[in-house]
């Protein structure tokens, strides 16, 4: 008589003889109900008990292990041997199938991946595959991904099954070799490449982006590549072999500026890598702040239309804390006037001569704030620094006067100055004589050239009235000589000159003829009258320095009229000693 044992509680007490027992009834009131049967075959196949599937499996009649009940104990079952058996010898539903194969990949059984992907019976769908694949991929299961992939029949994974693989594995050994072998969808290719530079991966990153067959990555995720988290073989990799879009070109240049001199060098050279005139002021700002003055010299020097400006580069000098970068600066580029004065002030202070030299020479401070900075405390304790701002208000003064007239101001372009001058200008108002103006022009003949015809243009007419003035004040005088009126002859030729030809024609005589001659190989006195204040005023300034015994060492366009006016004016003291008609005072 069969025991009243339920088949499920024979399974749980491992009860082989009730099992067999029960399962092989033929009496129908003995036999369990279907239920019964799918909840033990179940807990056998969870139970690992391979002989009790067996059994159940093998029932006859109305009450045999459906379908479902047999799915359900794959589904359940904690071994490949119970799973494996029940696939091969029974047909699964469609749901069973595809997690049986989803486990097996995920788990890297390459084997019975094989018997699933390749059965008739059990065959599984194309989205079973899908998610396989994709989960084998991230369990880094390469074999499994490569025998799914070998598919050919229509379950084969698709494109975007192969790409959610590439997007899920860490694996760059999966990810490389999908890559290779399967056109991807773009956002896929897109992703790797990004992923391959953020982690650092140069071969991945050169394997996508020179990869011919397919998979090309698009400009915006070449450029996306370069980016914070990547290296700088990377970058200057993708700098190299990709056109990149603007913002990651001067982004590049922004980061490089800091600490790569070498890919700024690349950069500021680049024919299709530009970088734009704003990220070229980005990163010339801070590669000043960082105080890296080969950076600086870099950028500056660039000659392309994306050139840093002179407002680009004075704001530079702006944000440095480097009196270098400065100096550098300050020699080789015209600062703006608000930079030039801020520094200046700066460097006063502090007793930065050579800054105040630099800046005297190339980029000249407002009279205002030299005269302003020359009444400060602080420069008081730096006696060169006060000896060298008193010269240079002395140059500007005369300087000045080369394009000052009641006939420019009155007619003349003022756009045509700089604005420095035109600020000097109104700065200052005492006269100059013909002999200054001379001098003056002969010594800034440098300046002039740049601008020679429109400034030459403009002060004809003030240089042929000062010629007239001088002219008659040397012939009404009534110690004129005979060789005084040797030179008044000179300046008669030289007035029917000018008036003929223009100052423009004869420049070279003046300079030549005039200035040089009757300021280095005469003695003052005898070409200016004792009258003229300027006769009294380099006098004055002869005298101190021919008591301290020496000329200053100037920059080279200040020391100019230094040197050039100071030594006239030693000659005119020592003549003034021995001519008593000389050392008289103006009326």
């Amino acid at each position: 008589m069969p025991s009243q044992m339920s088949l499920i509680n024979a399974v749980e007490k491992n009860q082989i003889s009730i099992i067999q027992e029960i399962c092989q009834a033929t009496n129908t009131e003995n036999q369990p109900s279907s239920e019964e049967v799918h909840q033990a075959l179940t807990l056998a196949a969870k139970q690992k008990k391979l002989q009790f599937v067996i059994i159940i499996c093998a029932m006859k009649g109305d009450n045999k292990p459906s379908q479902n009940a047999i799915s359900d104990a794959v589904d359940a079952s904690a071994t490949w041997e119970i799973a494996e058996w029940l696939f091969s010898r029974f047909p699964l539903n469609q749901g069973a199938i595809d997690n049986l194969l989803l486990v097996a990949a995920s788990k890297g059984n390459e084997d019975l991946v094989k018997k699933i992907c390749n059965s008739a019976a059990n065959r599984p769908s194309t989205s079973g595959v899908a998610t396989a694949l994709v989960a084998a991929a991230k369990e880094k299961k390469l074999q499994v991904v490569q025998t799914i992939c070998a598919l050919t029949s229509d379950i084969k994974p698709n494109q975007n099954a192969l790409s959610d693989a590439l997007d899920t594995t860490p694996s760059w050994e999966i990810s490389v070799w999908l890559f290779i072998n399967f056109p991807l969808n773009q956002t896929a290719t897109d992703k790797l490449l990004l992923a391959a530079a953020k982690q650092k991966r140069l071969d991945v990153v050169q394997t996508v982006c020179s990869n011919t067959r397919h998979n090309k990555p698009t400009a915006d995720a070449i450029s996306a590549a370069v980016c914070p988290e990547t290296s700088w073989d990377i970058a200057e990799w993708l700098f190299n072999n990709h056109s990149l879009n603007q913002s990651t070109i001067d982004y590049l240049l922004l980061q490089a500026s800091q600490n790569n001199l070498d890919l700024v060098k690349k950069i500021c050279k680049s024919e299709w890598n530009k970088p734009s005139i704003s990220g070229v002021a980005i990163a010339l700002d801070a590669a000043a702040k960082l105080q890296r003055l080969q950076t600086v010299q870099t950028i500056c020097t660039m000659t392309g239309d994306n050139k840093p400006s002179n407002n680009v580069i004075s704001s530079a000098v702006d944000a440095t804390k480097s009196w270098e970068i400065t100096a550098w600066i300050s020699s080789n580029y015209k600062l703006n006037q608000k930079t030039i004065d801020s520094v200046f002030v700066d460097a006063a202070r502090k007793g930065r001569l050579d800054i105040i030299e630099l800046l005297c020479d190339k980029n000249r401070p407002s009279p205002s704030v030299v005269k302003e900075v020359l009444s400060q405390p602080e420069v008081s304790k730096h006696p060169q620094v006060a000896k060298l701002l008193q010269a240079h208000l002395t140059m500007i003064k005369a300087e000045v006067f080369v394009i000052r007239s009641d006939y420019i101001l009155e007619k003349g372009p003022f756009m045509a100055f700089p604005l420095e001058l035109l600020a000097n200008i109104l700065f200052y108002s005492e006269p100059l004589s013909l002999i200054e103006i001379l001098s003056i022009l002969t010594l800034t003949e440098q300046n002039l050239a740049s601008r020679a015809a429109p400034l030459i243009d403009q002060a004809e007419k003030v240089l042929i009235d000062a010629v007239r003035e001088e002219t008659v004040c040397y012939l009404s005088h009534q110690h004129a000589t005979a060789k005084k009126m040797g030179s008044i002859i000179g300046f008669k030729k030289l007035l029917d000159k000018i008036n003929s030809q223009g100052v423009a024609a004869i420049w070279n005589e003046i300079k030549d003829n005039i200035a040089f001659r009757v300021l280095q190989n005469s003695p003052l006195c005898t070409l200016v009258s004792p009258k003229s204040k300027f006769f009294h005023y380099f006098l004055e300034e002869g005298k101190k320095i021919s008591l301290k015994g020496h000329i200053p060492e100037y920059p080279s366009n200040i020391g100019g009229l230094i040197r050039f006016g100071m030594l006239s004016a030693a000659a005119a003291v020592e003549q003034a000693e021995s001519n008593p008609e000389c050392s008289s005072q103006p009326s």
